[in-house]
Formats: structure tokens, C-alpha cells, sequence
């Protein structure tokens, strides 16, 4: 789980921010994350295979809260409502083994410009992990 904050101004609409799990670093690798773009909106984006192309599913418009959640082979996103509570909004089955790469990632979706996004109260497994700032490419 993660509070995401864009700095002002103006950013491209996919300009994103993710809560991921990967197979492998592999750029082609499977994976499941929680996105939230520029613009608001929050996907469950998906690789079910290595190669294959990413898939999503779109939440309404969030605050700025994204959280994704992995049993077993389910990835369940949520993403935070106009009063900042969490709600469930999609979910996946990908398969991926033990161990997993997770992380968080930035997007700037302009293969010249840089993307800075705040992620603040970061908790892994309901533990405050730490406050960062990513600036990507």
C-alpha cells in the first residue's frame, strides 16, 4: 500500500506510478501491479506470460491510495475513495513463483522526459516500510 502524490503541473495522462510483483527483471517477465496515472485513474495491469501483451482493468478515479494484495496466485488492487478508504476493485490469477520481485515504479510514458512521483506511507504486509521519491525516465 502507498499514498501517491504527482508534484504540480502538467504531466502526460499515463504518466504513472506503481505497486508491482514480477517474475523476474526480465522486461518480457509476468506480473501484476496496482498503477495510478496522472490523470487519476488506477488500473490492475497484468502479464499473465513471459512476452505476452499487458492487460488492465480500470477503477473510478482515486485520491491518491492504491494498495495490491497477493494470495497465492490472486492479485486483488484497491484503490482509495473520495473519503480515503480503500475499497477492492479488480482482481487477476497470474502465476508466478517463489520468489518474486516487488517493488514500486515510476513511468514517465515520454521515452526523453523524467517522471517524479512522491510515495508515502509505504507498508508492506501493514508495516511502515519508508517515505521515497523516484524520478524515471
Amino acid at each position: 500500500t502507498a499514498t501517491i502524490a504527482f508534484p504540480p503541473g502538467t504531466h502526460p495522462p499515463n504518466e504513472k506510478a506503481v505497486l508491482i510483483f514480477r517474475q523476474s527483471l526480465d522486461p518480457g517477465s509476468p506480473y501484476a501491479d496496482v498503477a495510478i496515472h496522472a490523470d487519476g485513474h488506477v488500473t490492475l495491469q497484468w502479464r499473465s506470460s513471459q512476452g505476452a501483451i499487458t492487460e488492465d482493468a480500470t477503477a473510478p478515479p482515486s485520491l491518491g491510495t492504491i494498495s495490491i494484495a497477493r494470495q497465492g496466485n490472486r492479485f486483488t488492487a484497491h484503490a482509495s475513495d473520495s473519503t480515503g478508504q480503500l475499497h477492492p476493485f479488480a482482481h487477476i490469477d497470474v502465476a508466478l513463483r517463489d520468489p518474486v520481485y516487488l517493488g514500486i515504479g515510476v513511468c514517465a510514458h515520454d521515452a526523453t522526459g523524467l517522471a517524479t512521483v512522491t510515495f508515502t506511507e509505504v507498508r508492506l504486509n501493514g508495516v511502515d516500510v519508508t517515505t521515497v521519491a523516484v524520478t524515471k525516465p
